[in-house]
């Protein structure tokens, strides 16, 4: 009786009936599962420069990050603190986060196809740069002197005002000086990059996991250099069915699709290729003149 269930196969079989292949579900190239999605991360991408950013100095020992006043249009830097005191090394940059919402801008994109950015406050007001290098936080709307471009470096980023090309730095000795409310701690006149000039990213996790899942959302309308949109068709398979109703010369309502052609069937493992590389339509006039019924082939 086992060996006639062998035989059988479980259930019941038709003559000429196809057997169902099974298919391996591969995991998508790239997808990680473990991605961090709590916390503070350091931003190692352009594309990590989005949402609530935390800017860190190591002009100061321990580090210190970039700051804003209530109520005050004053930009200057405050000691960077671990989350807690048990971790083992307090300078190191992964291991801090910022401990007061006066430590937090928010960096979006005036255009998303340009990386210049403008930081607002916890305070909603906009960091700001005048031609002589004074650092301000006071304007609520975004102007040309409200724009600045981030750099990155093997050693962290640059922070250039996009009008006057200067860098943003910190100065630790003003800071002794003159206090960290002087307005002379955080300025905009450096031509060069140096020590001062170079700031520490970090970025809220989640939002970095947030938009990297929406990158990969639109990767499959990108060309292959990622500059190029490709054409939104929804399914390939639906889509190139609507094109042979519009173009075909079949009558008596008969559909006919480009599976076989003379008994050789007309691969399709090339049409999702086709659509990242902005190419699909041209594939699907290649395969409609395999057919030799379409009026335009």
């Amino acid at each position: 009786m086992s060996d006639l269930g062998k035989a059988v196969g479980g259930r019941l079989r038709f003559k000429g009936e196809p057997t169902k292949k099974k298919k391996k579900k591969r995991k998508a190239e790239g997808d990680s599962g473990d991605e961090v999605t709590e916390g503070w991360i350091n931003a190692d991408s352009m594309d990590d420069i989005a949402g609530p950013l935390f800017f860190v100095t190591t002009v100061t020992d321990p580090p210190s990050s970039l700051c804003t006043f209530e109520n005050s249009n004053v930009v200057s830097i405050t000691p960077a603190v671990p989350p807690s005191e048990s971790s083992s090394d307090p300078t190191s940059i992964s291991a801090l986060e910022p401990s007061s919402v006066t430590q937090v801008f928010v960096a979006k994109r005036a255009n998303p196809s340009v990386p210049v950015f403008s930081l607002k406050s916890a305070f909603n007001k906009y960091l700001s740069c005048d031609k002589f290098g004074l650092v301000t936080c006071e304007q609520e709307a975004v102007g040309p002197l409200e724009e600045w471009d981030i750099i990155f470096r093997e050693d962290g980023v640059a922070i250039k005002h996009h009008v006057y090309d200067k860098f943003l730095k910190a100065d630790s000795v003003a800071l002794k000086t003159t206090g960290p409310r002087s307005g002379n701690v955080v300025r905009a006149d450096s031509e060069n990059v140096g020590f001062a000039e170079v700031w520490r990213v970090r970025c809220q996790a989640e939002t970095r996991a947030a938009v990297r899942k929406e990158k990969k959302k639109r990767r499959g309308l990108l060309d292959e250099g990622g500059q190029g949109v490709a054409e939104d068709v929804g399914d390939v398979d639906k889509f190139e069915v609507d094109q042979i109703k519009k173009f075909h010369t079949w009558g008596l309502g008969r559909l006919v699709t480009p599976t076989t052609t003379g008994g050789e069937a007309i691969p399709k493992t090339d049409l999702k290729r086709a659509l990242k590389q902005g190419k699909l339509h041209e594939a699907l006039l290649d395969r409609r003149t395999k057919l030799k019924h379409d009026k335009f082939c």
